[in-house]
């Protein structure tokens, strides 16, 4: 079965009517979770998270009560006989009265009764003869390789579910990583390396071993920011925070690209990712620096053809370094190179289509002319 990443996930549940259930199968912190989230989000519905793992019958199907019936009988009470009653629990019956989505987690983890009754919920959307409303949605997610401690999934609970095989995709996490406002040297980083994003757990898993996932790195930049620690990667405990959670590996390498983080603007980040690195820029960069980025700059020119949206983040960066001597160093390199290279003569001149105003500015206060 092919693999989707997380968009292609989302958009294929939105697609579907509220009597599919579907089953999200993927390695841990890979965003399986979040999906469901995400369904709520669009539909603008609550999304009620079950951690079946954790769960017992009573949790799932209620509590019986004896409900005692009685009648009048010659202008008397009369006892007839006492039944038992399933009480539901709250959030059944919330996905009784308004539609919401109703996300199964670690459903292969649960005991075999609880498996049971979430079989009779995903196939008759029930439980005890109530039925979910209408328009709730059921989306279950399980770790589903031979590297987990799981329970086999019945082939007739399965059949139930439209099965989907999800794999991260670093494009999708970045851009909700922006969204989330994760720091942007956790985003710089695992945006140039890849390997240290997120480890498959198909390939290698190691007993006790730390490694990186997508979730691993949010947890470091909300430990990271609680504890005030962005900044301050000489500490001892700084070490401890990364290490611990995304491994011995992927932490050195993030502690080293931090070390001298200022340095490591990139063309790519100017022209692709301007908005992530947009505080550093506004926030005053070293001469050294802008000269070095200048380079990266001028060679990526030659390199490659650039959008309209590429330029418009470059004219954003221009706009934002203060010395306007050293955007009119950046803009007369750059000018230059157009006249032994076709691509970069193409670029330059959309350059100078759209960055003609800030150009204009350093051509008139940053040139040197008195």
């Amino acid at each position: 079965m092919a693999k989707l990443y997380p968009s292609n996930v989302i958009n294929l549940c939105n697609a579907l009517p509220s009597t599919q259930s579907i089953l999200i199968r993927g390695p841990h912190g890979i965003g399986k979770s979040q999906i469901a989230k995400e369904m709520g989000v669009s539909r603008e519905l609550p999304v009620i998270d079950l951690r079946l793992s954790q769960m017992t019958e009573g949790d799932f199907l209620g509590l019986p009560k004896i409900v005692e019936t009685t009648y009048e009988k010659d202008g008397e009470t009369v006892l007839k006989h006492g039944s038992t009653e399933f009480y539901p629990p709250w959030w059944f019956i919330k996905a009784m009265n308004e539609p919401c989505i109703l996300l199964l987690d670690e459903i292969n983890r649960a005991v075999p009764e609880v498996m049971q009754c979430a079989f009779q919920l995903v196939l008759d959307r029930s439980i005890q003869g109530k039925s979910i409303h209408p328009g709730t949605y059921i989306v279950a997610a399980i770790n589903a390789t031979m590297q987990y401690q799981v329970t086999e999934m019945d082939p007739a609970l399965l059949d139930r579910f439209l099965v989907v095989d999800m794999t991260p995709s670093l494009k999708d996490w970045k851009k909700w990583a922006k969204g989330m406002k994760l720091d942007s040297s956790i985003i710089e980083f695992c945006s140039q390396n890849k390997d240290h994003w997120w480890h498959d757990p198909t390939k290698s898993l190691d007993p006790g071993r730390v490694y990186p996932s997508p979730r691993a790195w949010e947890m470091l930049h909300n430990c990271l920011k609680a504890a005030d620690l962005f900044g301050e990667h000489s500490k001892v405990v700084f070490k401890h925070i990364v290490n611990g959670l995304v491994g011995f590996e992927a932490g050195t390498a993030y502690w080293t690209f931090i070390k001298d983080y200022d340095y490591n603007i990139t063309a790519e980040d100017i022209l692709n990712d301007y908005a992530v690195i947009k505080d550093r820029v506004v926030g005053g960069l070293a001469v050294e620096q802008i000269m070095a980025i200048t380079d990266k700059l001028c060679n990526h020119c030659e390199e490659k053809k650039w959008t309209k949206v590429q330029v418009r983040n470059l004219n954003s960066f221009m706009t934002a370094v203060e010395n306007k001597e050293l955007v009119f160093s950046l803009w007369s390199r750059l000018n230059g190179l157009g006249t032994k290279n076709k691509k970069a003569n193409d670029n330059g001149i959309l350059v100078h289509k759209i960055c003609k105003d800030v150009i204009f500015e350093a051509v008139n206060n940053g040139s040197g002319a008195s």
